[in-house]
């Protein structure tokens, strides 16, 4: 199965129902021969977002979260990917 990471703006849209390439996209993910893939990073994203600019449509996203099908990534800190980066980047006086 091929996995397909929807950024979170996708998914909000999606979520708030406004149809057309968002809620394709979304719907084309969740179902075969694809797999979803969210990360916990982008399930905060959408909780803080929601929080902050649809309150009143907070349970269509938990209901999304709780009943859609996808597969949760782990992902590494950015913190540590910078880290990481820095010690094989090379810099200029």
């Amino acid at each position: 199965m091929t996995k397909v990471m929807i950024d979170a703006n996708v998914l909000i849209f999606a979520i708030l129902g406004s149809g057309g390439m968002p809620n394709a996209a979304t719907r084309k993910a969740a179902n075969p021969p694809y797999t979803l893939v969210l990360s916990d990073y982008i399930i905060d994203e959408l909780r803080r977002i929601f929080n902050r600019k649809f309150p009143h449509r907070i349970l269509d996203m938990e209901r999304f979260i709780t009943v859609a099908h996808y597969d949760l990534a782990a992902l590494a800190a950015a913190d540590a990917v910078l880290e990481g980066d820095a010690g094989n980047s090379s810099r200029r006086s």
